[in-house]
């Protein structure tokens, strides 16, 4: 297998904040490629990375749902106007 080879694949195993120090360094060579990453492994960007990588993979899967009966009581529980007209309301005067 030739080095190229090597190298991407490499890459694709790389963690996305690790790909973003390759993209940035360009690394030429497979040993330089290993030493990048070594060397960007416990940096305060690659942390910073990927705690918002992580973020964002956690966000779009949380969609906290309600039940249609419970969505039913909150909207009838706001509508507290009384209905035009003669139902349901008394009009002798006592």
């Amino acid at each position: 297998i030739d080095e190229e080879n090597l190298e991407h694949m490499f890459y694709i195993g790389l963690k996305p904040e690790m790909k973003e120090v390759m993209k940035m360094q360009k690394p030429q060579g497979l040993t330089n490629c290993f030493n990048a990453v070594i060397s960007m492994e416990d940096s305060a960007f690659c942390k910073s990375m990927a705690e918002a990588t992580n973020q964002i993979r956690r966000a779009p899967s949380f969609f906290p749902m309600r039940s249609a009966s419970n969505y039913n009581s909150q909207r009838n529980l706001g509508n507290t106007h009384q209905p035009v007209g003669d139902k349901g309301v008394n009009t002798s005067v006592e």
